[in-house]
Protein backbone atom coordinates (compact mmCIF):
# COMPACT_ATOMS: atom_id res chain seq x y z
CA UNK A 1 0.00 0.00 0.00
CA UNK A 2 1.50 3.30 -1.09
CA UNK A 3 1.45 6.25 1.88
CA UNK A 4 -0.76 9.09 0.54
CA UNK A 5 0.30 11.99 2.65
CA UNK A 6 -2.75 14.42 1.69
CA UNK A 7 -4.79 11.48 1.70
CA UNK A 8 -4.11 10.70 5.49
CA UNK A 9 -4.67 14.30 6.68
CA UNK A 10 -7.91 14.26 4.96
CA UNK A 11 -9.30 11.60 6.75
CA UNK A 12 -7.42 12.67 9.78
CA UNK A 13 -9.39 16.08 9.84
CA UNK A 14 -12.70 14.09 8.80
CA UNK A 15 -12.04 11.57 11.73
CA UNK A 16 -14.21 12.15 14.59
CA UNK A 17 -11.89 13.31 18.03
CA UNK A 18 -13.10 9.59 19.95
CA UNK A 19 -11.48 7.41 16.61
CA UNK A 20 -8.25 9.87 16.74
CA UNK A 21 -7.82 9.38 20.56
CA UNK A 22 -8.39 5.41 20.00
CA UNK A 23 -5.85 5.78 16.52
CA UNK A 24 -3.14 7.73 18.87
CA UNK A 25 -3.25 5.52 21.72
CA UNK A 26 -4.72 2.15 20.90
CA UNK A 27 -3.68 1.79 17.66
CA UNK A 28 -0.41 3.69 17.62
CA UNK A 29 1.70 0.63 17.03
CA UNK A 30 0.33 -0.19 14.00
CA UNK A 31 0.73 3.60 12.64
CA UNK A 32 3.60 5.04 10.58
CA UNK A 33 5.29 7.75 12.12
CA UNK A 34 4.24 10.21 9.69
CA UNK A 35 0.58 9.53 10.25
CA UNK A 36 1.09 9.56 14.53
CA UNK A 37 2.43 13.25 14.26
CA UNK A 38 -0.46 14.18 12.12
CA UNK A 39 -3.32 12.91 14.39
CA UNK A 40 -1.15 14.11 17.35
CA UNK A 41 -1.50 17.56 15.67
CA UNK A 42 -4.80 17.67 14.91
CA UNK A 43 -5.97 16.52 18.61
CA UNK A 44 -3.91 19.51 19.72
CA UNK A 45 -5.29 21.87 17.36
CA UNK A 46 -8.52 20.49 18.48
CA UNK A 47 -7.74 21.36 22.09
CA UNK A 48 -7.15 17.37 22.85
CA UNK A 49 -4.68 17.91 25.94
CA UNK A 50 -2.03 15.08 27.19
CA UNK A 51 -4.04 14.37 29.71
CA UNK A 52 -6.94 13.75 27.90
CA UNK A 53 -4.92 11.33 25.72
CA UNK A 54 -3.19 9.33 29.02
CA UNK A 55 -7.06 9.10 30.20
CA UNK A 56 -8.33 7.35 27.41
CA UNK A 57 -5.37 5.57 26.92
CA UNK A 58 -5.86 4.21 30.43
CA UNK A 59 -9.25 3.65 29.82
CA UNK A 60 -9.29 1.53 26.84
CA UNK A 61 -6.54 -0.53 28.60
CA UNK A 62 -8.87 -1.67 31.39
CA UNK A 63 -11.53 -3.31 28.90
CA UNK A 64 -10.18 -4.06 25.75
CA UNK A 65 -9.03 -7.53 24.29
CA UNK A 66 -5.52 -8.87 22.38
CA UNK A 67 -4.53 -11.08 20.17
CA UNK A 68 -1.85 -13.43 20.53
CA UNK A 69 0.77 -11.75 19.13
CA UNK A 70 -0.28 -8.20 20.98
CA UNK A 71 -2.62 -6.85 18.20
CA UNK A 72 -6.05 -5.05 19.34
CA UNK A 73 -8.90 -7.07 18.74
CA UNK A 74 -11.32 -4.76 16.76
CA UNK A 75 -14.65 -4.47 16.71
CA UNK A 76 -16.68 -7.17 14.14
CA UNK A 77 -18.83 -4.49 13.19
CA UNK A 78 -16.93 -1.12 12.99
CA UNK A 79 -12.74 -0.22 13.60
CA UNK A 80 -13.44 0.49 17.55
CA UNK A 81 -11.33 -1.95 20.25
CA UNK A 82 -13.79 -4.92 20.83
CA UNK A 83 -14.63 -4.70 24.74
CA UNK A 84 -15.86 -8.37 24.71
CA UNK A 85 -16.03 -10.97 22.60
CA UNK A 86 -18.97 -13.92 22.36
CA UNK A 87 -20.00 -16.34 20.53
CA UNK A 88 -23.23 -15.35 18.18
CA UNK A 89 -24.82 -17.27 14.37
CA UNK A 90 -23.54 -16.38 11.06
CA UNK A 91 -26.49 -15.46 9.18
CA UNK A 92 -27.53 -16.18 5.78
CA UNK A 93 -29.23 -13.19 4.34
CA UNK A 94 -30.26 -11.81 7.36
CA UNK A 95 -32.51 -14.73 8.38
CA UNK A 96 -30.96 -18.40 8.18
CA UNK A 97 -28.60 -19.11 11.10
CA UNK A 98 -25.60 -21.23 9.20
CA UNK A 99 -22.96 -21.67 11.79
CA UNK A 100 -22.17 -20.49 15.62
CA UNK A 101 -18.52 -17.94 15.12
CA UNK A 102 -17.43 -15.54 17.69
CA UNK A 103 -17.49 -12.25 17.34
CA UNK A 104 -16.06 -8.78 18.63
CA UNK A 105 -17.54 -5.79 20.01
CA UNK A 106 -17.20 -2.52 20.89
CA UNK A 107 -18.73 -0.29 23.17
CA UNK A 108 -21.33 0.82 20.78
CA UNK A 109 -22.16 -1.86 19.45
CA UNK A 110 -21.79 -4.63 21.88
CA UNK A 111 -25.60 -6.51 22.38
CA UNK A 112 -28.06 -5.42 24.86
CA UNK A 113 -29.41 -7.38 27.86
CA UNK A 114 -32.72 -8.04 25.74
CA UNK A 115 -30.74 -9.88 22.60
CA UNK A 116 -30.35 -13.52 22.09
CA UNK A 117 -28.26 -15.38 24.69
CA UNK A 118 -25.09 -15.76 23.93
CA UNK A 119 -21.99 -17.54 25.53
CA UNK A 120 -18.30 -15.71 26.61
CA UNK A 121 -16.39 -16.72 24.30
CA UNK A 122 -12.31 -16.90 25.88
CA UNK A 123 -9.79 -17.47 22.91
Amino acid sequence: MQYDPERVAANIRNAETEDLLDRITVYRSEMIPEAIEMVELELKRRGISTKRMEAHAAHREESIHYHPDGRVIRCSFCTRPAVIRRWGWHWLWGRIPIFPRPFAYCEICRPKSGNRPQTDWEG
